[in-house]
């Protein structure tokens, strides 16, 4: 049992104990007497809506318990649909629990929504929440149940009232009235004052005879029952329900109604059929506006609602009865024979012995009784004797019910026999399984032995009657079958009565009935929904005048369109042709809203080209966005809305521009980041459009709610603003009064104004990177110490760099003297007919860039002069002044000429190797001293020509002198061109370049041979 909610007191006292005092959990829940869960759970829904102490202590006990309550309640994961509507929208003929579950997921495509089997599973455990009488779903108008109450109500002066009670299927609106006796004549007299009540005829008038009413087995009360439905354009269903679970349909609710009736007379004493009358309506005033339970609205509001537009109309004139009733309407039971005849055969195919032969000894009195205990001995059975009527009760595993009526409508002798099926469980699909079969009849066990004799008398009749027009149709087997059977339009023959001689296959299933259900059954009675349409008058047009007649028919109920037409045979009848073209109609239908979308769509478009030939006038940034805006939220017909630029470097969303918000509005949301606690902020971080239908249901926003009422905001959308690479550039959002879920029209156009704005927003920062680039160029260019001069078209200086201004100034020179003038012509005349004349005509003719070393006499000085050739016949002239590098230069080389003409006039052995100990410089007295040519020692070749002992040590010295950059001291034994082995001192340094980098080793090789014998 759940405990009572605590007073506002306690919840004072726990904030108290909690903000003020500072009190632990575990002391508050000891001083209160609550467990710590409940201290927990309040100090939690107070701080969720940041309410502190002071606050609270001024709050009246119904303002504490409203703002906890409504900021505690979280919303459902998931959409729940509105299963007590969609409940009765089922009733509406084409709607199911697949169309109601598309329709669910296109309200909320942009929210948390059940799957199909989730959605199926939560309607049908909601169903099983409502009363048994409003479980079932019926379509809207198709059937009315009645009966009488089980007890007449007794009458002070004498004599009783008998309650009549009737009640819609789709909307169980209730009727009821007096009816003077248990009779045929008094049941239709009661239907027809129901019919006024409902102001309309339903499909089916549906009669419970489990309460021994409506004893319309005699011929006369048939005959009487089929004259008042023929009048009213419908069928009467005279029969108990077929299987026990089904008794929610025809028993239950009018069991419901009979209920409330006689709680509400029971206690009171009635002296006429007047009073009781007068009583019963006050009492269904009440019923049939009485609230349901789980389902919206009541009775009378789903009555108008769903039956009342499907009811056909009522005819002009009530019935009236063709002759006076007699005192004795109750029927006699009709004999199974007459005198003299044999008497009619019935097979009862039963599995279980003890119901086998309980129904033997129900009919062995009345018939011939065949029994089989199982489906291929009724087979059998049935092949041999041809019985008028067979009874079948098997059950599964064995060949059960299905089965033996399949292979008796396989046999042609055996296609015409009545069937009934005993069903030996609840079934929830017995009628549509039946039916789909081929039963003629079908009940529940246990049943009720009186009501099964009653169906077997008319079911041998069934049965005779087939077999007569079985022999009546040999006539029209002459057509060729085959090729009326393989045609896909619909073809039905009627004769001049209106009897349905034939139908082809794609007939029976436009018609969803059995062929052996239609076959001799008059048109009119088999589809009372056409009477009074435009089939009925084309058709009996066509009947009367003998003359063609082809038109297109709706069909509200299956809502489908059909090709129909009536053609005359010579027989007086007519050939009815019906061919569907529901899909062609569709397509012409949604051809026409495709127009009307585009329609819409180009004036939108229309207005999109407006507002771009305007951005391309306006060139200051926000102005250009606040009018994409204005055209954002005028589209949407709301009247709010901002622009939010996304700052990496934060990461958060500001506001540039605005519409329809106040000042407090836009302080609050001016910077917001980028994640859930705002629509923007979850756009931007998920990149995908969020789209809140009603904030108010929303807890994410729950903290905003004052804010946003203040505003006038209940609903809103916010759309990221993607650049061409995809990277984020802001979120566009605009705001709505009420609930709202943009169209997927409205969607597509803010999609093309979010591009609008995306463009002005890359505009921005298109430029403001130029301007950076532009900065950043000028700066490079300043930077460098080259100078740098630009030539126009014409050859004329339009631009130097500071390194240029700075080489023209120290020739006295102001570079802004000499823009707009020729370089050859007016500023450097004397540089026309030299090198660098000469490279600059090249590379203008040749259109390749073009370089020089010249020395220019007016300055003195040597440059290095590069030309680039530009786009539009433009010059870009580099300039570098190379004269202290020519002076080196020139120095090295003197240098140069000096140490070679030294190592050539010296008699020792000069060389020089590089940092690999490679020779790169031999002088020529190598040659003259080894007989071999210079360039056979280069390289590493020159280890050949030392002595073998010598060589590993002598590499080894050197290679140590290399790593070191040191001084190389060695003794080597080198061969020289007369064969004799020669001692050399070698003695090396290293050398740099300019810059100081290690370059290898020069070294000289004196011949010691002599001194060394000398010494010995």
């Amino acid at each position: 049992m759940r405990s009572p909610a605590i007073s506002a007191n306690k919840i004072k006292d726990i904030l108290r104990l909690k903000m003020d005092i500072g009190l632990s959990h575990e002391k508050i829940a000891q001083s209160l007497g609550l467990s710590k869960g409940v201290v927990g759970k309040y100090l939690g829904l107070a701080k969720n809506v940041g309410l502190d102490w002071p606050a609270a202590r001024l709050m009246s006990e119904a303002e504490l318990k409203q703002c906890l309550h409504v900021r505690r309640q979280q919303p459902f994961p998931y959409v729940r649909p509105d299963y007590g509507r969609l409940h009765l929208r089922l009733s509406r003929s084409g709607n199911t629990l697949l169309s109601e579950w598309e329709r669910y997921k296109t309200d909320y495509a942009e929210q948390k929504i059940y799957r199909y089997t989730q959605f199926c599973q939560h309607y049908h455990s909601f169903v099983l929440r409502l009363g048994y009488s409003l479980r079932q779903v019926f379509r809207g108008g198709e059937r009315m149940f009645c009966s009488s109450a089980v007890s007449a109500i007794p009458l002070s002066e004498g004599g009783c009232a008998h309650i009549f009670l009737a009640t819609m299927g789709a909307s169980r609106l209730a009727f009821a009235c007096v009816a003077a006796a248990d009779t045929a004549h008094e049941w239709i007299r009661c239907a027809v004052r129901a019919l006024l009540f409902y102001e309309g005829v339903p499909r089916l008038i549906i009669a419970d005879g489990s309460n021994g009413m409506v004893p319309i087995d005699a011929p006369r009360d048939d005959e009487m029952v089929r004259s008042f439905a023929r009048h009213y354009g419908t069928s009467v269903l005279p029969s108990m329900l077929q299987d026990a679970r089904h008794k929610a349909q025809a028993v239950l609710q009018v069991k419901f109604l009979e209920r409330w009736i006689v709680r509400e007379l029971r206690h009171r004493q009635f002296a006429t059929a007047a009073d009781v009358e007068a009583a019963l309506q006050p009492c269904l005033e009440r019923l049939n506006h009485h609230p349901f339970r789980h389902l919206p609205g009541n009775r009378a509001i789903a009555f108008a609602e769903w039956d009342r537009p499907s009811l056909s109309a009522l005819p002009a004139q009530p019935y009236e009865f063709s002759s006076p009733p007699t005192e004795d309407t109750t029927a006699e039971a009709l004999p199974p024979a007459a005198k003299g005849e044999p008497k009619a055969r019935i097979l009862i195919a039963e599995s279980d012995a003890g119901m086998r032969t309980y129904m033997e000894q129900l009919f062995s009195n009345e018939y011939q009784v065949i029994s089989a205990p199982n489906g291929p001995l009724a087979l059998q059975a049935a092949l041999e004797h041809r019985p008028e009527m067979v009874l079948s009760g098997l059950a599964r595993p064995e060949p059960d019910g299905f089965d033996l009526l399949g292979a008796l409508r396989a046999h042609a002798s055996t296609s015409t026999i009545a069937f009934i099926l005993l069903f030996p469980r609840l079934n929830d699909n017995a009628d549509e399984e039946g039916m789909r079969a081929g039963a003629d009849d079908w009940l529940a066990k246990p049943f009720n032995g009186r009501e099964l004799s009653s169906k077997a008398r008319g079911m041998i009749a069934l049965t005779r009657s087939r077999r007569e027009t079985q022999r009546s149709d040999e006539r029209l087997r002459a057509v060729p079958l085959t090729i009326l059977e393989g045609l896909s339009e619909g073809l039905m023959a009627v004769d001049s009565e209106w009897c349905i001689t034939y139908l082809n296959t794609a007939a029976e299933r436009r018609a969803r009935l059995p062929r052996t259900y239609l076959a001799n059954r008059n048109y009119w009675e088999a589809f009372p929904t056409l009477q009074g349409s435009l089939v009925e008058l084309e058709y009996r047009r066509a009947m009367a005048s003998r003359m063609a007649a082809r038109f297109e028919y709706y069909d509200v109920h299956a809502q489908t369109w059909t090709e129909m037409s009536a053609s005359p045979v010579e027989d007086g009848g007519i050939l009815l042709y019906a061919n569907d073209i529901t899909d062609r109609k569709r397509a012409q239908e949604a051809l026409q809203g495709a127009e009307a979308r585009l329609s819409a769509e180009l004036q939108a478009m229309s207005r999109l080209q407006l507002l771009g030939t305007r951005l391309l006038d306006i060139s200051d940034f926000e102005p250009a966005l606040k009018e994409v805006l204005s055209a954002a939220i005028s589209m949407l017909g709301t009247a709010t809305g901002t622009i939010q630029l996304y700052r990496p470097q934060t990461q958060t969303l500001e506001i540039v521009t605005s519409q329809g918000l106040s000042v407090e509005f836009l302080a609050h949301f001016h910077s917001v980041k980028c994640d859930n606690s705002a629509a923007s902020g979850g756009a931007a971080k998920h990149g995908k459009r969020t789209i809140v239908q009603d904030g108010y249901l929303d807890y994410r926003f729950a903290a905003h709610r004052a804010l946003l009422d203040s505003a006038g905001i209940r609903a809103w959308q916010s759309t990221p603003l993607f650049g061409r690479g995809g990277k984020l550039l802001g979120v566009l959002s605009t705001h709505f009064r009420e609930p709202h879920y943009p169209l997927d029209r409205e969607l597509r156009m803010l999609d093309l104004y979010a591009r609008q704005a995306v463009s002005i927003i890359e505009r921005l920062y298109t430029e403001a990177a130029l301007r950076e680039q532009q900065e950043y160029y000028v700066m490079v260019l300043n930077s460098t110490i080259d100078g740098l001069m630009t030539l126009d078209a014409e050859s004329r200086f339009v631009y130097f760099n500071a390194a240029a201004r700075k080489m023209l100034a120290g020739q006295g020179i102001d570079a802004d003297s000499l823009i707009g003038k020729r370089f050859l012509t007016e500023a450097f005349r004397e540089a026309s007919d030299d090198e660098s004349g000469l490279a600059f005509h090249r590379a203008a003719r040749d259109r390749v860039p073009a370089e020089v070393e010249n020395y220019y006499a007016p300055f003195g000085r040597w440059y290095l002069i590069r030309f680039f050739p530009m786009s539009e016949d433009r010059m870009a002239i580099i300039v570098q002044d190379i004269t202290e590098r020519r002076s080196t230069e020139e120095a090295l080389r003197e240098s140069e000429t000096r140490f070679r003409a030294l190592a050539e006039a010296s008699p020792g052995l000069i060389w020089q190797v590089d940092v690999n100990g490679n020779a790169v410089y031999l002088n020529p007295r190598f040659r003259e001293m080894l007989g071999v040519p210079l360039k056979d020692l280069m390289g590493a070749a020159w280890h050949k020509v030392v002595h073998p002992q010598d060589l590993p040590s002598y590499v080894a010295a050197l290679d140590k002198a290399i790593r070191q950059h040191g001084r190389l001291l060695h003794r080597v034994r080198v061969k020289r061109k007369d064969g004799e082995w020669r001692w050399l001192e070698t003695n090396a340094l290293p050398w740099f370049t300019s810059e100081g980098e290690y370059a290898g080793h020069v070294g000289i090789s004196i011949d010691i041979s002599e001194a060394l014998e000398a010494a010995r």
